[in-house]
């Protein structure tokens, strides 16, 4: 089974993400307990973890003595920013690209005297302009 680069990376992150949950939701349950104090449920620290992770907020659940219970959520808080702003250029955009981007032929017909453009942009505009103001012959699809 040959999968693309993309469905990879796609299929890594829907692994990677349950998995960070489940360890980062551990490590809370276990920091509440052994450094806080204060005992949490393995679920409240799934939902502590989801929350910080998708950068959705915290219920009652927003104060930390410990310094490292507090670095450890300042350290889940910049995960999860980090998590926003890469996921989509990094593995769902790519992935959506490949699946609906047009594809060129594999072999180009005879291009002697031709100018071939693959992307239309305002460069090709301005340079299509300047083969109308010389009356340059081409064809555009």
């Amino acid at each position: 089974m040959n999968l693309k680069r993309s469905t990879r990376r796609l299929l890594m992150l829907l692994a990677l993400l349950p998995a960070a949950v489940l360890i980062l939701g551990t490590i809370y349950m276990l920091g509440m307990e052994h450094l806080e104090g204060t005992p949490r449920t393995f679920l409240e620290s799934l939902q502590w973890a989801s929350e910080t992770l998708t950068t959705t907020g915290y219920g009652a659940d927003s104060h930390w003595n410990h310094p490292v219970v507090a670095l450890f959520v300042i350290v889940g808080q910049f995960m999860g920013q980090f998590l926003i702003f890469l996921i989509f250029p990094i593995f769902v955009l790519p992935y959506f690209e490949e699946r609906f981007e047009v594809r060129l032929q594999h072999m180009l017909p005879p291009m002697a005297g031709k100018v071939f453009f693959y992307h239309y942009g305002p460069a090709i505009e301005s340079l299509l302009d300047e083969f109308r103001r010389l009356n340059s012959p081409f064809r555009h699809f």
